[in-house]
């Protein structure tokens, strides 16, 4: 019990302390009794007085005023005295919050595991990996009630160095770069094309260009795809990188194997059958990359029963993609698919996204559209790109042409 102690300590040293570390414990459900009520009081005392600390004395006259019948009152002044003779240095807090948090998630997984143990249950293990994953999820984002709000004061030589100097890595074509800016960690962005336009090609020449540029930092890039196998993926990954036919990777096997690691192919992972929003925080959890691309954004589950209407869910799940991208502080980009009317259709609008009216539309940061002219020989291999959505830079769209090398899976401006 010296941790629960230490933490009464902390709270009743700092007012602050307290705002912003009590909410970690609300949902802690397995303290003992004496630590519920000792805590209860510091609650009590802080929303009925204005003060910055609570003292020793205050605290056990507290006690009594709240608690005049108490018994055992004994056993609550011996566990105060034990706490106030603690000297804490106030920069434990988080590390004690954390240790007195996992304690007690792990009792509480323990005792739904034990009746699993002992043959008398089944099916929890599902419910201890969500306890797991809210612990985790709450040790890296801090709950609502303890973020403490500052207004910005950066320096616009700050700012400057933030927003402007600052353009992430940069993208395979010059004008996206030029209206988007690079790709920044802790963005959310859509490509989005009808069936064969040819979006996964352009996403994997969109990694081959940024496995390129972070091939020296230490930085991983997932691929993250629930259609085409992971091998087929990688191939084509391999001939975006190099810049090669297939057939031109076949003379060449280890001259191939060899440039393409040169070109930061190691960078990169590679997965297959990404299919829930479970396996897209595992890969989060796992490899914390700089830039997660999903293909298809939105064939990826969310969890059972949220909303049974479909824009709802990809709205939903477009929020979680959001959120996510902040507490990884990761770059999202998602793939998907457009709507039939986007067939035979140059530049596409944001009402070309498949599902979603604009559930999708009002979570990112940017979205890119690439249209095709099917059905005129002419412009065969023409891609046409919108950015019709853009919230980096200075904010403006952008339409303009591509040549689209579907054999070598290059992507060059007209």
């Amino acid at each position: 019990m010296t941790v629960e102690l230490s933490v009464l300590k902390l709270f009743v040293d700092n007012r602050e302390t307290y705002l912003q570390y009590a909410p970690y414990l609300n949902n802690i459900q397995n303290f003992v009794r004496e630590i519920k009520v000792l805590y209860g009081l510091v609650h009590e005392y802080y929303q009925k007085y204005d003060e910055s600390s609570i003292t020793h004395d205050n605290f056990r006259t507290f006690f009594d005023y709240m608690y005049p019948n108490m018994k055992d009152r004994g056993v609550y002044l011996d566990m105060l005295e034990d706490a106030f003779s603690l000297s804490i240095n106030q920069g434990l807090a988080k590390d004690l919050l954390e240790q007195l948090v996992e304690k007690h998630y792990a009792t509480t997984i323990i005792n739904e595991l034990l009746p699993v143990m002992e043959g008398n249950k089944s099916g929890v293990l599902h419910n201890v990996r969500g306890q797991v994953d809210t612990y985790i999820s709450m040790m890296r984002n801090p709950p609502r009630e303890s973020v403490v709000l500052r207004p910005c004061d950066l320096s616009v030589a700050q700012m400057v160095d933030q927003e402007v100097n600052f353009t992430g890595i940069g993208w395979n074509l010059n004008t996206l770069n030029e209206t988007i800016g690079g790709v920044r960690r802790g963005t959310l962005g859509l490509v989005y094309a009808f069936v064969d336009s040819g979006k996964t090609s352009f996403g994997l020449s969109c990694v081959a260009s940024f496995a390129q540029q972070l091939m020296d930092t230490g930085d991983t890039i997932v691929y993250a795809g629930n259609e085409e196998s992971a091998s087929r993926t990688s191939f084509r990954l391999t001939q975006a990188i190099l810049g090669q036919s297939r057939l031109e990777i076949a003379d060449d096997i280890e001259g191939a194997e060899r440039r393409r690691r040169e070109l930061g192919y190691n960078r990169v992972k590679v997965l297959d059958a990404v299919t829930h929003v479970d396996h897209v925080r595992m890969i989060l959890d796992e490899w914390h990359p700089y830039v997660l691309v999903i293909d298809q954004a939105t064939k990826v589950g969310l969890e059972a029963n949220r909303n049974t209407n479909e824009v709802g869910v990809q709205r939903e799940l477009f929020n979680w993609y959001r959120e996510a991208a902040k507490e990884y502080q990761c770059a999202i980009l998602g793939l998907a698919q457009g709507v039939g009317e986007a067939e035979n259709k140059k530049y596409l609008n944001l009402s070309d996204i498949y599902g979603s009216r604009v559930g999708i539309q009002g979570e990112l940061d940017y979205a890119i559209g690439i249209g095709r002219l099917s059905d005129d020989a002419r412009y065969d291999g023409i891609r046409f790109i919108h950015v019709s959505k853009n919230k980096m830079l200075d904010g403006q769209l952008q339409k303009f042409q591509v040549f689209f090398d579907h054999q070598k899976c290059m992507w060059t401006e007209v």
